[in-house]
């Protein structure tokens, strides 16, 4: 009779192992997905940064291209202009 009754305790230790283990998997597997959502968050964060300056930093060039005579070499910009005719 006892070696039934400590089969019976160790059963019931085992089933409240086991809700135990159930339970830690399914907390371990929240946190996962949590911990994913939490990074592709941050990578969708980084990569809105990364397009905002590689624009910015286009027109930046594009401003200064046009500020400076449009990419024209500066020796050209220090020619005089051609003489215009006001006989007529």
């Amino acid at each position: 009779m006892s070696l039934n009754n400590e089969l019976a305790k160790k059963s019931d230790q085992l089933k409240e192992m086991e809700a135990a283990k159930n339970q830690l998997q399914a907390e371990n597997e929240e946190n996962a997905f949590k911990k994913t959502l939490q990074m592709t968050q941050e990578g969708q964060v980084i990569m809105t940064i990364n397009n905002l300056y590689k624009v910015l930093t286009v027109k930046v060039v594009e401003n200064l291209q046009m500020s400076t005579g449009g990419g024209k070499d500066q020796k050209e910009d220090d020619k005089p202009s051609e003489a215009v005719n006001f006989d007529n």
